[in-house]
């Protein structure tokens, strides 16, 4: 009974140690990315920096006004927070990650004013698009951009580019 003790007892004190059995280890590595132009700061990262084909990464974004004046900024729909991304080489696209996957959004261009000191903060999730190649193993980029103008044919975006690499293992 005591040898079944104390075996238990060594054994629990070499796994929590770490001087057991080696274990493999998850290492994630995130990439970002930041950009500022008058008053605009854009922030941008995604969890790892390599991720499996098929996986979905998510791509988390901010855009602060550090002016003193309110920026115009085109919503392309009613749901649009003002942000457009997109991975290359890469057939599909970005949504946003939210809560609940019914939306009901206007298909209207909208402007919108984002005031001194606010800020606007969204996660997205990439999707291949249906009946298109998947992507390649690589690198690829993901560009972010900040709509900034009065209009579609005004546009003076604010972007930030991330490099990422997909593999098929």
């Amino acid at each position: 009974m005591r040898r079944a003790a104390a075996l238990v007892f060594v054994v629990a004190l070499l796994a929590f140690s770490g001087c057991g059995p080696a274990r493999p280890k998850t290492v994630v590595t995130g990439v970002s990315g930041a950009t500022t132009d008058q008053g605009i700061e854009l922030k941008a990262s995604v969890a790892a920096a390599t991720f499996s084909a098929g996986a979905v990464p998510t791509v988390d974004v901010e855009v602060r006004n550090t002016g003193k004046t309110a920026v115009r900024y085109v919503r392309f729909d009613g749901c649009d927070k003002g942000f457009t991304l997109r991975m290359e080489p890469g057939a599909g696209y970005f949504v946003e990650k939210t809560e609940s996957p019914v939306r009901g959004c206007t298909d209207a261009i909208e402007f919108a004013d984002l005031q001194p000191g606010a800020a606007i903060k969204a996660s997205y999730l990439f999707r291949e698009g249906t009946g298109q190649p998947p992507l390649t193993d690589g690198e690829h980029t993901i560009t972010v951009r900040f709509n900034r103008g009065t209009g579609p044919d005004s546009l003076q975006p604010v972007v930030v580019s991330l490099k990422v690499k997909v593999t098929s293992k």
